[in-house]
């Protein structure tokens, strides 16, 4: 037996209502376990100090005059405002839950979705001239622009450039 099982058999141990092989494990371990001796002495002053404790005795019409108590509390009518309160809490706290999830999903919605997104100018850098090289060095306090001319197009328009192209193949090929 470990320290582990003792304490979960102990107040079985200490009311003696263990099988017999199971209080021979119980007393081996003791024998061989400091900590869990300590801890059995303390359990057993424990209960004797709870047992030695006097019982309080209620006045005789404790129970009568605790029952009328109650009685009058049932029948008292709930006060108007808290009434009305709690009611206006409870649909406030709905509303602004479902005002919270709506706006939780419109903005994963957005966020996610190209064709819905607010659509930003995009900045188009100054084109060199052909042949020419751009230093990536730049000025002082200014951020170097990678952006290429005409490289974010919307979906809409280049499947309509591409619709387009394909008509004017077709058209060639005639």
């Amino acid at each position: 037996m470990n320290c582990y099982r003792f304490q979960q058999i102990l107040s079985d141990y200490i009311e003696e209502i263990l099988s017999h092989g199971e209080r021979r494990k119980a007393d081996v371990h003791l024998n061989e376990c400091p900590p869990c001796r300590e801890l059995l002495e303390d359990n057993r002053q424990l209960i004797s100090s709870v047992k030695h404790i006097p019982l309080k005795r209620c006045r005789s019409d404790f129970n009568a005059r605790l029952q009328a108590r109650i009685a009058v509390e049932k029948n008292r009518p709930a006060p108007v405002l808290r009434t009305v309160w709690r009611s206006w809490t409870r649909g406030i706290s709905a509303a602004a839950a479902v005002v919270l999830f709506m706006s939780a999903g419109w903005i994963s919605y957005t966020a996610y979705n190209p064709r819905s997104a607010v659509k930003l100018p995009v900045p188009q850098a100054e084109q060199a001239p052909a042949g020419s090289f751009q230093s990536p060095v730049q000025s002082p306090g200014v951020q170097p622009m990678m952006v290429r001319q005409n490289t974010v197009m919307d979906s809409a328009e280049s499947s309509s450039q591409n619709f387009e192209n394909r008509i004017q193949l077709v058209n060639d090929r005639e």
